[in-house]
């Protein structure tokens, strides 16, 4: 279910009712007009750059970046991390406005976000879960949502689960999560999960089981209806005006949905690779397609069989692992970053980390209200804030750690960039055993736009204890930014091949020194690069 992504392995793990609305936020034009709620510390501004006119008023940018001369639009710095939740091996993330509800490996974790600069942990239910799907809100205020699991070396039984989350007074309001009703099933593989509204009707996708349709009672409880077959993966799915659309290895099926409990089939349409998310609005589908990019798909424009015509694959930076629309915006969770496009343009707006180094960003979910995007990443929930009037620099480093042999003297030269649009002052450079790592230059001013090499040399022997820590200064205003903090670990030469045992020669495997490799023992059954992302 997991990843560890190395500097050149990845170690893969085994892994029908009334209901009340929740409380709305404000629209997207609204949230972008008010600067009330932006929290932290205001942005950095450049008199030269306040007059022009997306300083002036927030308006999207039009032309593409990284850095657009003359503008204070530029890719980078637009999108600003504000806030980190709790989750833990977070690998899908759904939001009803008010709660955001993280799905992992520890189980489900909910966060109240209406204060997206604050956001509070309110609960959580214990069993392992692959996928989440929100219900309807009760007359009292409870909300119900659904787990699933396609069942795993940690999960005997793939399990459909629905549960009730019950607020109460408090600030933020308090939560009590109930377990109502399990369906339980060795043979049948749970995973994507949706659910309409309008005629109570909730769906699985369940890998070569096909689609399921479940009917829900008042109270979420599922009933099973039927199975849709003709499916070789379905994986995850999305509705959209009485349409559905699953997410079927290489392919994208589109179903009629005019009688919700009876599905037909339009056709299917192929896809420009294994597509890992699907999400449908206005007048586009969307698919994640992990290193492939994203494909896109036309509502307004179909095919005689009524299906919807292909546009051209957005490229991504990363594996792009997860999407989601809204009127403004398209949220992408691309791995080792989140991104934002324009949704109509699908110009690249502004990217940005969630991990804090010597983290390996894992970002794997994706959820979007208004302007706020919310991250499902492998250890935390993390809420950024689309703005383009922000105007701060903005650095960006690609490595993730350095790896270095122990009995080797070495030089690694890494890239520095500035992604944003004002000067960035990167120093003092240092890092915490001077006498064994060194980097030069120990400091540096970047341009807009502007990258730069950094050398950093390695003298045995190797210091104790490790991972040593590259810090390094910055003015960008993101949290986490300034210092960046990136492990640098040393370890003997060595080779792993499938069946061998880790020890210590593998200490880059834990690059927090929290000196926990033999939690690993047992649990790394494949080495591949990606081999499922």
């Amino acid at each position: 279910m997991r990843a560890l992504l190395l500097a050149s392995l990845l170690a893969l793990f085994a892994c029908g009712s009334s209901a009340a609305e929740p409380t709305p936020r404000p629209p997207p034009g609204d949230a972008l007009d008010d600067d009330d709620d932006d929290p932290g510390p205001p942005p950095a501004w450049d008199p030269a750059l306040q007059e022009l006119p997306c300083a002036a008023t927030k308006t999207r940018c039009a032309d593409e970046g990284p850095h657009i001369e003359g503008t204070c639009c530029t890719y980078g710095d637009n999108l600003r991390h504000i806030a980190r939740g709790s989750a833990a091996e977070a690998v899908d993330i759904e939001t009803d406005g008010e709660y955001a509800y993280l799905c992992g490996g520890f189980g489900v974790r909910i966060n109240h976000v209406l204060d997206p600069a604050d956001p509070r942990y309110v609960g959580g239910a214990a069993p392992r879960c692959q996928r989440i799907a929100i219900g309807p809100v009760l007359g009292d205020g409870t909300r119900v949502f659904w787990l699933a699991h396609h069942g795993d070396g940690w999960v005997a039984t793939p399990f459909l689960g629905t549960y009730h989350l019950a607020p109460s007074e408090g600030d933020p309001p308090a939560a009590g999560i109930t377990e109502e009703h399990v369906i339980a099933d060795p043979d049948v593989l749970f995973e994507g999960l949706a659910w309409d509204a309008a005629s109570s009707t909730l769906y699985a996708a369940a890998h070569g089981g096909g689609l399921r349709v479940y009917g829900t009672a008042a109270d979420g409880t599922p009933t099973f209806v039927r199975v849709l077959d003709g499916f070789d993966n379905a994986w995850k799915l999305d509705l959209h005006e009485g349409r559905g659309y699953v997410v079927d290895g290489t392919r994208l099926h589109v179903l009629d949905l005019a009688d919700p409990r009876l599905p037909v089939r339009l056709g299917t349409l192929d896809l420009p690779g294994s597509g890992r998310d699907v999400d449908a609005h206005g007048d586009r589908v969307f698919v994640a397609l992990g290193g492939d990019g994203i494909a896109v798909f036309d509502l307004a424009s179909l095919d005689p069989g009524g299906l919807p015509t292909a546009l051209p694959t957005v490229a991504v930076d990363g594996s792009a692992q997860a999407v989601q629309a809204n009127d403004l915006l398209l949220g992408v969770a691309s791995w080792s970053h989140v991104a934002v496009y324009d949704r109509e343009s699908l110009l690249r707006l502004g990217t940005e980390r969630t991990g804090e180094y010597p983290t390996f960003e894992e970002d794997l979910g994706v959820a979007l209200i208004g302007d706020l995007v919310l991250v499902a990443e492998w250890r935390a929930m993390h809420a950024l804030r689309f703005h383009p009037g922000y105007v701060s620099p903005d650095i960006w480093i690609p490595d993730e750690m350095f790896a270095f042999p122990a009995d080797e003297a070495r030089t690694k030269t890494f890239a520095v960039r500035n992604r944003g649009p004002l000067p960035l002052e990167i120093g003092p450079i240092a890092t915490t055993a001077p006498e064994r790592f060194t980097v030069t230059p120990g400091s540096a001013v970047l341009a807009p736009g502007e990258s730069t090499d950094l050398t950093l040399a390695f003298t045995p022997p190797a210091p104790a204890p490790s991972p040593t820590l590259l810090a390094i200064e910055t003015n960008d205003a993101d949290a986490g930014q300034s210092p960046l903090e990136i492990p640098i670990v040393t370890t003997e030469s060595g080779r792993l091949d499938v069946g061998d045992v880790l020890d210590g020669a593998f200490a880059f495997l834990d690059p927090t020194g929290a000196r926990d490799i033999e939690n690993l023992r047992g649990k790394v059954t494949v080495l591949a690069y990606f081999a499922l992302f």
